[in-house]
């Protein structure tokens, strides 16, 4: 459990096509835990946390769809064509409940450079996360924990993991402001808090100016190429972009980020 829900957290941050296979009430409850979890992001894509009806599959190309959604399903639609997992497209990844696991096609590879079985936390926040379900397990098991203490463990777990996540783009954020603040517009002419703001969200959403902090960053612990690969790919993220501009016009019009 705690391996396929660290890949399915990873998948959702990095916004993928995800559907979520299993009978209603546990899919639709891992649809909502996921989307709250990642909490202060923001998943701004197709939320499903119930299959979509006969009428929404026939009008609504779900496949064919080339954004980011979370869908969930008890089984695949005749109308589909797929009879099993494999037969979806190479950037649909699939969550199976019952059997714990995250399909995701060798062909798959994000904006940064992960390929499908890459897609994971990074550095070892995904072996952590996933050790953190293990514990609370064993420990519900030797009644050293009843099932409040070790859904409480859990949620501080990844609460932690989120947080980190967090904090790489507050602190990028606040790079970039000052940056924005050392090189003006124009020389003596004025420039408003939300031109101000503007600028230094189009200036930070940059792809060199993104590639050229994580190498030289040590937040984000980038040493190794998967964690930089992880990087690039979440820094291409709408959710990235939604809470870099929330850190950076709270600090440029006054607020408190």
């Amino acid at each position: 459990m705690g391996e396929s829900f660290a890949t399915l957290l990873a998948c959702v941050l990095l916004e993928q096509r995800i559907i979520l296979l299993g009978n209603v009430p546990q899919s639709s409850l891992m649809a909502l835990l996921l989307r709250a979890c990642i909490w202060p992001f923001r998943w701004l894509h197709l939320f499903m946390a119930a299959p979509p009806p006969l009428d929404i599959r026939k009008a609504v190309p779900l496949l064919d769809s080339m954004t980011p959604m979370l869908l969930t399903l008890s089984e695949f639609p005749a109308e589909w064509g797929c009879r099993s997992l494999y037969q979806l497209p190479k950037d649909v990844i699939c969550g199976t409940l019952k059997r714990s696991h995250v399909h995701r096609s060798p062909e798959l590879e994000t904006s940064g450079g992960l390929k499908g079985e890459e897609i994971k936390l990074p550095a070892d926040r995904h072996k952590r996360l996933s050790g953190q379900f293990e514990i609370a397990k064993k420990r519900l098991k030797k009644g050293e924990y009843d099932i409040v203490a070790a859904v409480a463990f859990v949620q501080d777990a990844i609460e932690h993991e989120i947080t980190l996540l967090a904090g790489v783009v507050k602190e990028y954020a606040q790079h970039r402001i000052a940056l924005s603040q050392k090189s003006p517009t124009e020389e003596g002419v004025a420039e408003s808090d939300a031109s101000f703001c503007d600028r230094c969200i189009r200036q930070a959403c940059e792809p060199a100016a993104i590639e050229e902090w994580l190498t030289s960053s040590g937040c984000t612990s980038t040493g190794t190429k998967h964690s930089l690969s992880f990087f690039l790919s979440f820094f291409q993220t709408q959710l990235f972009i939604d809470l870099l501009e929330q850190q950076v016009c709270a600090t440029t019009q006054g607020g408190v980020a």
